[in-house]
């Protein structure tokens, strides 16, 4: 399934806002066509002054090991820092395509392959 067919069925299965009432952030739950759960998290700024920011948690634990391949795949950044064991951590997208950047690591296998063998070892297997 490609990504923009997937968006005009999906419904987020959990919808909340958290942070102070002038600086809310939106959080969306979705579930992936695989079953894996992605975390949007939106920052709606009160100000012109500050810039909107969208950040996509791929509810997967990776080890650090993996963090060069993740670069690789294009995740903003790697956070270590949410109930995960040390040296273990989530893949977060960023930006306006931060969610359709998320569902295409999942989607095309990427992320399966990192976790099962690693994508520099793919060729010659």
């Amino acid at each position: 399934m490609i990504f923009k067919e997937w968006c005009k069925k999906a419904e987020s299965i959990f919808n909340c806002e958290f942070g102070s009432t002038s600086d809310p952030w939106i959080r969306d739950i979705y579930v992936l066509p695989s079953g894996v759960r992605v975390y949007e998290e939106t920052y709606l700024p009160s100000t012109l002054f500050k810039k909107q920011v969208i950040n996509v948690l791929v509810d997967i634990i990776f080890n650090i090991s993996h963090i060069e391949q993740l670069k690789k795949c294009g995740i903003s950044f790697f956070d270590d820092n949410r109930y995960t064991n040390d040296g273990e951590g989530y893949c977060i997208f960023s930006g306006k395509d931060a969610l359709e950047k998320a569902f295409n690591f999942v989607e095309s296998g990427v992320a399966k392959k990192i976790l099962t063998k690693g994508i520099e070892n793919e060729k010659g297997d």
